[in-house]
């Protein structure tokens, strides 16, 4: 009897620890780290239903779905030295992040489900074959810069600047043809099937409010050097070091553009502080 006890006890420890094993192998390599935290955010991990809060120096590993809740946003610094800012009431899933050292190359593909992603992203690793691209649910924008940011108007609707460098942008349904290059930032829409809208420039005043949402400084205990493959000191490798050293980001009164006329684009349904600007008010 003692026997078939200890037997059955050492049955169960050796299948906890096979399950201990199959999760961190679930979990693999971590990916990036948060710098800094306003407000509520969370985690969810691959394979889990729960979600968990996030704090500074936690890790993100691939497949983390990530999300913020009102007046939150999250600065994350990744393992090719990008920097990513989600605004509030985002969604974020890290479908692909992978980074060869060797060849310095990354393939990096985000899920942004809602809300605003602002990505300054590192040259390191932009060898030939590389790409880092944004998904949402109409678009994908794929970077050939530094700096771009996608917003989550609505389920039908993305608005995409190109603020340094290029952004190549196209509708996420590869059967609808017609791309677009931002940069300087100009800006477009992409809606349900139908190719990006003409690029248009982004007034000063609509920039400063999407910045408040998406800029912020790193927390004071975050160390870069801690994050895997990013060079001890560096602080940014793809934009400028202002973004981990300037005060944070105001919290600004949205700027809302007036309603265009019904036979003109709809005003879209207010989903978070940011309005993005109308092409027809911009004055071509």
């Amino acid at each position: 009897m003692r026997t078939g006890f200890i037997a059955r006890l050492g049955m169960g420890l050796a299948l906890v620890l096979c399950l201990s094993v199959q999760a961190m192998g679930a979990v693999g390599q971590p990916v990036g780290k948060v710098a800094a935290v306003k407000g509520t955010v969370s985690v969810t991990r691959a394979g889990e239903a729960a979600s968990a809060p996030l704090s500074v120096r936690d890790q993100v590993y691939q497949n983390d779905r990530i999300t913020t809740g009102e007046q939150s946003r999250v600065k994350l610094l990744m393992s090719d030295d990008t920097v990513l800012t989600l605004g509030q009431k985002g969604d974020l899933v890290f479908q692909d992040y992978t980074v060869n050292t060797g060849e310095k190359k990354r393939s990096s593909v985000l899920k942004l489900v809602s809300g605003n992603l602002r990505s300054i992203i590192s040259k390191l690793f932009g060898g030939v074959g590389s790409r880092f691209e944004v998904h949402t649910p109409t678009a994908v924008a794929g970077a050939r810069g530094t700096v771009n940011t996608a917003s989550v108007i609505d389920q039908d609707n993305t608005f995409v600047i190109g603020e340094e460098g290029g952004t190549e942008v196209n509708n996420i349904d590869t059967d609808i043809k017609g791309s677009r290059v931002l940069t300087g930032n100009f800006g477009c829409y992409v809606k349900k099937g139908e190719p990006p809208s003409e690029p248009f420039l982004v007034p000063a005043g609509q920039l400063l409010d999407l910045h408040s949402d998406t800029v912020m400084a790193r927390a004071p205990e975050f160390k870069p050097e801690d994050v895997a493959n990013v060079p001890s000191g560096s602080g940014l490798g793809g934009g400028p070091t202002t973004e981990f050293t300037s005060p944070d980001a105001p919290t600004l009164a949205p700027r809302t553009p007036p309603s265009p006329p019904a036979s003109q684009v709809p005003a879209p349904p207010v989903q978070h502080d940011f309005h993005p600007p109308y092409p027809e008010q911009v004055g071509k």
